[in-house]
Protein backbone atom coordinates (compact mmCIF):
# COMPACT_ATOMS: atom_id res chain seq x y z
CA UNK A 1 0.00 0.00 0.00
CA UNK A 2 1.76 3.65 -0.86
CA UNK A 3 2.35 5.90 1.68
CA UNK A 4 0.55 8.98 2.30
CA UNK A 5 3.84 10.70 1.81
CA UNK A 6 4.45 9.08 -1.37
CA UNK A 7 0.83 9.64 -2.71
CA UNK A 8 1.01 13.03 -1.46
CA UNK A 9 4.71 13.46 -3.73
CA UNK A 10 2.85 11.83 -6.72
CA UNK A 11 -0.25 14.57 -6.29
CA UNK A 12 2.35 17.20 -5.82
CA UNK A 13 4.26 16.25 -9.25
CA UNK A 14 0.59 15.53 -11.04
CA UNK A 15 -0.31 19.07 -9.95
CA UNK A 16 2.56 20.83 -10.72
CA UNK A 17 2.95 19.29 -14.21
CA UNK A 18 -1.05 19.90 -15.49
CA UNK A 19 -0.57 23.32 -14.28
CA UNK A 20 2.44 23.74 -16.80
CA UNK A 21 0.25 23.07 -19.76
CA UNK A 22 -1.11 26.01 -18.87
CA UNK A 23 1.90 28.34 -17.59
CA UNK A 24 5.13 27.75 -17.24
CA UNK A 25 6.18 26.12 -14.51
CA UNK A 26 8.54 29.27 -13.03
CA UNK A 27 5.26 31.06 -12.88
CA UNK A 28 3.13 28.06 -11.52
CA UNK A 29 5.80 27.85 -8.60
CA UNK A 30 6.42 31.58 -8.62
CA UNK A 31 10.35 31.56 -8.84
CA UNK A 32 11.67 34.85 -9.88
CA UNK A 33 12.74 35.98 -13.22
CA UNK A 34 16.18 37.08 -14.34
CA UNK A 35 16.07 40.87 -14.85
CA UNK A 36 16.92 41.79 -18.44
CA UNK A 37 19.23 44.41 -19.77
CA UNK A 38 18.19 47.57 -20.69
CA UNK A 39 17.88 47.63 -24.44
CA UNK A 40 19.37 50.09 -26.59
CA UNK A 41 16.97 52.57 -27.97
CA UNK A 42 17.99 51.02 -31.37
CA UNK A 43 17.56 47.08 -30.85
CA UNK A 44 14.60 48.01 -28.68
CA UNK A 45 11.85 46.47 -30.62
CA UNK A 46 13.94 43.53 -31.69
CA UNK A 47 15.12 43.11 -28.36
CA UNK A 48 11.33 42.70 -27.35
CA UNK A 49 10.49 40.75 -30.05
CA UNK A 50 13.11 38.00 -28.97
CA UNK A 51 12.24 38.34 -25.77
CA UNK A 52 8.50 37.37 -26.67
CA UNK A 53 9.40 34.82 -28.75
CA UNK A 54 11.86 33.17 -25.62
CA UNK A 55 9.14 33.34 -23.70
CA UNK A 56 7.13 31.33 -25.74
CA UNK A 57 9.25 28.84 -26.65
CA UNK A 58 10.37 28.30 -22.51
CA UNK A 59 6.48 28.17 -22.35
CA UNK A 60 5.88 25.73 -25.10
CA UNK A 61 8.69 23.51 -24.30
CA UNK A 62 7.52 23.23 -20.55
CA UNK A 63 4.17 22.41 -21.65
CA UNK A 64 5.90 19.94 -23.69
CA UNK A 65 7.80 18.03 -21.07
CA UNK A 66 4.97 17.77 -18.37
CA UNK A 67 2.69 16.51 -21.31
CA UNK A 68 5.60 13.61 -21.86
CA UNK A 69 6.51 13.16 -18.48
CA UNK A 70 2.08 12.57 -17.57
CA UNK A 71 1.71 10.26 -20.12
CA UNK A 72 4.60 7.96 -18.88
CA UNK A 73 3.41 7.71 -15.79
CA UNK A 74 0.04 7.29 -16.92
CA UNK A 75 1.64 4.34 -19.07
CA UNK A 76 3.36 2.86 -16.34
CA UNK A 77 0.93 2.68 -14.51
CA UNK A 78 -1.10 0.14 -16.38
CA UNK A 79 1.49 -1.97 -16.41
CA UNK A 80 2.37 -5.53 -14.71
CA UNK A 81 5.13 -5.76 -12.21
CA UNK A 82 7.40 -7.68 -14.73
CA UNK A 83 6.35 -5.07 -17.48
CA UNK A 84 7.27 -2.28 -14.72
CA UNK A 85 10.86 -4.23 -14.60
CA UNK A 86 11.16 -4.29 -18.75
CA UNK A 87 10.92 -0.70 -18.72
CA UNK A 88 13.07 0.18 -16.17
CA UNK A 89 15.82 -1.74 -17.66
CA UNK A 90 15.18 -0.51 -20.85
CA UNK A 91 15.50 3.42 -19.50
CA UNK A 92 18.69 1.99 -17.36
CA UNK A 93 19.88 0.85 -20.95
CA UNK A 94 19.34 4.19 -22.64
CA UNK A 95 20.33 6.47 -19.54
CA UNK A 96 24.12 4.49 -19.68
CA UNK A 97 24.08 4.79 -23.42
CA UNK A 98 23.14 8.36 -23.78
CA UNK A 99 22.56 10.36 -20.23
CA UNK A 100 20.00 12.43 -21.66
CA UNK A 101 17.72 14.90 -19.60
CA UNK A 102 14.29 13.04 -20.33
CA UNK A 103 15.36 9.26 -19.29
CA UNK A 104 17.41 10.86 -15.89
CA UNK A 105 14.17 12.10 -14.83
CA UNK A 106 12.00 8.73 -15.71
CA UNK A 107 14.77 6.93 -14.31
CA UNK A 108 14.49 8.76 -11.33
CA UNK A 109 11.04 8.81 -10.81
CA UNK A 110 10.81 4.89 -11.13
CA UNK A 111 14.03 4.69 -8.64
CA UNK A 112 11.80 7.18 -6.03
CA UNK A 113 9.05 3.97 -6.56
CA UNK A 114 8.23 2.23 -3.12
CA UNK A 115 8.35 -1.62 -3.24
CA UNK A 116 9.78 -2.38 -6.83
CA UNK A 117 12.75 -4.58 -7.75
CA UNK A 118 14.43 -1.16 -8.45
CA UNK A 119 13.56 0.49 -6.10
CA UNK A 120 16.32 2.51 -4.80
CA UNK A 121 15.83 5.83 -3.16
CA UNK A 122 19.55 7.26 -2.72
CA UNK A 123 20.14 6.80 -6.36
CA UNK A 124 16.50 8.44 -7.15
CA UNK A 125 17.65 11.02 -5.19
CA UNK A 126 20.69 11.61 -6.66
CA UNK A 127 19.03 11.52 -10.08
CA UNK A 128 16.39 14.38 -9.38
CA UNK A 129 19.24 15.80 -8.07
CA UNK A 130 21.06 16.48 -11.06
CA UNK A 131 18.31 16.85 -13.22
CA UNK A 132 17.39 19.48 -11.21
CA UNK A 133 21.07 21.13 -11.31
CA UNK A 134 21.60 20.99 -14.31
CA UNK A 135 18.02 22.45 -15.97
CA UNK A 136 18.81 25.41 -13.40
CA UNK A 137 21.69 26.18 -15.29
CA UNK A 138 20.17 25.78 -18.66
CA UNK A 139 17.62 28.37 -17.56
CA UNK A 140 14.77 26.62 -16.85
CA UNK A 141 13.69 26.90 -13.60
CA UNK A 142 10.09 25.42 -13.32
CA UNK A 143 11.46 21.66 -14.09
CA UNK A 144 14.95 22.74 -12.28
CA UNK A 145 12.84 23.74 -9.17
CA UNK A 146 10.18 20.67 -9.29
CA UNK A 147 13.15 18.14 -9.76
CA UNK A 148 15.11 19.46 -6.50
CA UNK A 149 11.32 19.54 -4.67
CA UNK A 150 10.70 15.60 -5.44
CA UNK A 151 14.05 14.94 -4.38
CA UNK A 152 13.44 16.88 -1.24
CA UNK A 153 10.20 14.72 -0.70
CA UNK A 154 11.96 11.84 -1.33
CA UNK A 155 14.06 12.28 1.22
CA UNK A 156 11.08 13.09 3.61
CA UNK A 157 9.69 9.48 2.69
CA UNK A 158 12.39 7.88 3.71
CA UNK A 159 13.17 9.79 7.06
CA UNK A 160 9.57 8.92 7.31
CA UNK A 161 9.31 5.70 6.46
CA UNK A 162 12.70 4.88 8.60
CA UNK A 163 10.88 6.18 11.74
CA UNK A 164 8.04 3.92 11.04
CA UNK A 165 10.11 1.58 11.06
CA UNK A 166 12.17 2.33 14.26
CA UNK A 167 8.43 2.37 16.00
CA UNK A 168 7.59 -0.58 14.72
CA UNK A 169 10.59 -2.72 15.83
CA UNK A 170 9.71 -0.78 19.63
CA UNK A 171 6.34 -1.97 19.74
CA UNK A 172 7.25 -6.11 18.95
CA UNK A 173 10.23 -5.38 21.49
CA UNK A 174 7.36 -4.07 23.74
CA UNK A 175 5.03 -6.83 23.12
CA UNK A 176 7.37 -9.64 23.56
CA UNK A 177 8.21 -8.00 27.30
CA UNK A 178 4.75 -8.14 28.07
CA UNK A 179 4.47 -11.47 26.81
CA UNK A 180 7.71 -12.39 29.42
CA UNK A 181 5.98 -10.35 31.94
CA UNK A 182 2.54 -12.70 31.47
CA UNK A 183 4.41 -15.81 31.83
CA UNK A 184 6.09 -15.18 34.83
CA UNK A 185 3.12 -13.84 36.37
CA UNK A 186 1.36 -17.19 35.46
CA UNK A 187 4.42 -19.15 36.58
CA UNK A 188 4.07 -17.43 40.33
CA UNK A 189 0.37 -17.58 40.00
CA UNK A 190 0.96 -21.67 39.35
CA UNK A 191 3.56 -21.70 42.44
CA UNK A 192 0.99 -19.65 44.88
CA UNK A 193 -1.80 -22.55 44.05
CA UNK A 194 0.31 -25.14 44.65
CA UNK A 195 1.77 -24.26 47.95
CA UNK A 196 -1.93 -23.74 49.08
CA UNK A 197 -3.03 -26.37 51.66
CA UNK A 198 -4.67 -29.66 50.65
CA UNK A 199 -2.78 -29.22 47.09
Amino acid sequence: MMSRTFRFLLLLLLAALLMAGCAPLREVLHLPTQTPAVPDEADGEANEQEKVADAELRQTVDANEAEALLTFLAYVRTLSSGEKDLVYQELNKQFSKNPDQETRLRLALLRIQPGRSFTDFSEGQKLLHDYGQEALEQGRAGPGALALLLEDLSREHVRLAEELADEKRTNEHLARQLNELKNIENILRSREVESLPGM
